[in-house]
């Protein structure tokens, strides 16, 4: 498992990932984004739901959990919970 991914409940992870729109200076207390956001990974009879999946592209680790995970399901279902995502 990434050292990044925490297993908060039995079958669901989270992690953290820097947001791409975070800029230095923001405040989310004003209506700037926060340094990072969080992603879900709940795996349930063969079907693996991903919430809001950020995902860096040289993130080796993350993309190794997530190819043993979500790679292994029967169905994958990638779920956005904002308009902007």
């Amino acid at each position: 498992m990434s050292d990044r991914v925490e297993e908060i409940a039995p079958n669901l992870h989270r992690w953290l990932t820097p947001s791409p729109h975070w800029r230095e200076g923001d405040d989310q207390e004003t209506g700037g984004w926060p340094r990072d956001v969080g992603s879900l990974l709940y795996e349930r009879d063969g079907t693996a739901i991903v919430f809001d999946p950020q995902i860096g592209a040289d993130d080796a680790a993350l993309w190794a959990f997530l190819d043993a995970h979500a790679g292994a399901a029967e169905r994958v279902v990638v779920a956005l919970t904002a308009s902007w995502h």
